[in-house]
């Protein structure tokens, strides 16, 4: 065909890896719970790299790109001079109030909901995250993952992670997560380093 370059000339973004986008995971952005590549903040790098841009993007940060009017803001300022929009993953000791709440909302869901994800041998969560996102109150601004091995009848052993947090008290009441005051947003299991074989989430997503 005319005006079409050769193939080894042709390339749409940067190459990632498969490795660095798979298995994916859920990450909370705002009220939601996304997917996500495995490794974000590598994807990201590339993507950055891949335009010229400044691959500091956790403390280098860029003006927006507005799709809808083709402009793209380009100064650069330095991270710390703007408002923190979310913390990093901290792990919480278990023995604490805010990991016991967060275990034994999870370990409610999988009683009440999901009897084929039992625990494996009936262990406990082994581990539990926090991290703050920015929010109009400092009550709802903290996200909480918790990650534990549990075993399936037909799949065998799978790793599970949940994503834990409060929103609007009214809302939440009708979630189908909110079998505790902490709601659960996002329950993904999967076998070590594959897809995730089991999804559990809000049906609109």
């Amino acid at each position: 065909m005319r005006g079409v370059p050769p193939a080894d000339q042709l390339r749409f973004g940067p190459r990632i890896p498969r490795h660095l986008v798979e298995p994916r995971k859920k990450l909370p952005f705002g009220p939601l719970a996304l997917w996500a590549p495995n490794d974000p903040e590598e994807v990201t790098r590339l993507y950055f790299e891949q335009s010229g841009q400044s691959t500091d993007f956790m403390n280098i940060c860029r003006g927006r790109k507005v799709h809808a009017r083709s402009e793209e803001f380009d100064l650069e300022v330095p991270c710390a001079q703007l408002a923190t929009l979310a913390t990093a993953w901290a792990p919480l000791p278990l023995e604490g109030a805010e990991a016991q709440e967060v275990m034994q909302t999870c370990e409610h869901l999988l009683q009440e909901r999901l009897p084929g994800l039992t625990a494996r041998d009936g262990s406990r969560i082994h581990e539990v995250l926090r991290a703050d996102a920015a929010t109009e109150t400092a009550e709802l601004s903290a996200r909480y993952l918790a990650r534990w091995q549990g075993t399936n009848a037909d799949l065998g052993p799978m790793i599970c992670t949940a994503l834990l947090w409060r929103g609007d008290p009214e809302e939440d009441l009708r979630h189908p997560g909110a079998l505790t005051s902490l709601p659960v947003r996002s329950l993904v299991c999967g076998q070590q380093g594959v897809e995730p074989h089991f999804v559990w989430e809000e049906g609109w997503l």
